[in-house]
């Protein structure tokens, strides 16, 4: 019978837990968000009458 070690971890990769996601990142030239990509995500986050014509 094959062993399912997909949905938990591999044999090559032992999972050692999130510490990794953890650690402080260096945050180099982030890109700046448009105005108007702002206004599009804050229209779907508070949406108004007139965005919800528009589906």
């Amino acid at each position: 019978m094959k062993e399912d070690i997909s949905k938990t971890q591999s044999k090559e990769h032992k999972f050692e837990g999130y510490e990794h996601a953890r650690k402080v990142k260096d945050i180099k030239n982030p890109v700046p968000s448009s105005e108007k990509s702002v206004k599009a995500a804050t229209n779907r986050i508070n949406p108004d009458e007139n965005s919800n014509d528009r589906g």
